[in-house]
Order: structure tokens, then sequence, then C-alpha cells
């Protein structure tokens, strides 16, 4: 599967499209995005995901955040513990379940606008 990065997060097969090295630069901007701050993070059962998880942790702390690992969450409950724990925003590793086709992936500028009219935390 080639790499997708849309509004909806990032799909890649680990290690073919989704590389430790682009893996460590979204975490990078994802952390300096924030600011630091509190994130929670949450993965599937896959053995891959434990892999990009350390790499994650990798960035995310060198931008300043705090990592808070639940280990194997679902969705709803990494939400509940971001707001549980007032965390500045989460990271959730999960494997796409249905065979729908995937949506196309933004453009570079598209996720450029989509930053620039989100609200900072």
């Amino acid at each position: 599967m080639p790499l997708k990065i849309s509004i909806s997060g990032v799909r890649g097969t680990v290690p073919d499209s989704l590389t430790p090295e682009i893996a460590l630069d979204l975490a990078k901007a994802f952390g300096t995005y924030l600011g630091g701050g509190k994130v929670v993070v949450g993965t599937d059962s896959r053995a891959t995901s434990e892999f990009i998880k350390g790499i994650v942790f990798s960035g995310l702390l060198a931008t300043g955040c705090k990592v808070i690992d639940l280990g194997i969450a679902p969705t709803p409950t990494v939400g509940i513990m971001t707001r549980e724990l007032a965390a500045t925003s989460f990271w959730q590793f999960m494997n796409k379940r249905n065979s729908s086709p995937p949506r196309p992936a933004a453009s570079a500028q598209t996720i450029k606008r989509w930053i620039s009219t989100s609200p900072r935390p």
C-alpha cells in the first residue's frame, strides 16, 4: 500500500511505505505543532504498532511532549483518557478493518491549509 496522508490520518504499510524515518518526521512535526504538552498514545495488537510506537515516542519526546502510553487500547478509550488526563492530544495506531477503497490522499497544500486554519491547543 502506498503511503496515504489525509485529514483523517496516515495510512501505510510498515516498513515499506511507512518507514521509520517517515514515522519519526511525522511525530516530530506533530509534537512541534502541539508545542509540547501531554500526548496519549494507544495501539492495536499488531507487532508493527510496537515497532513504530517507539519511533513515534522518540519524535514526540524530542519536541518536548510528555508521552502517556496506554498500550493496546481502542480508539474510544484513547479519546476518553485524553480528556480524563487533560492531555493536549492523542496518537492512535490502528488497523483498517474494512475493505472499502481508501479515500484520496490530501495534497501538501490541503494539509498546510488545514493546519493553518486549525485552532492551536
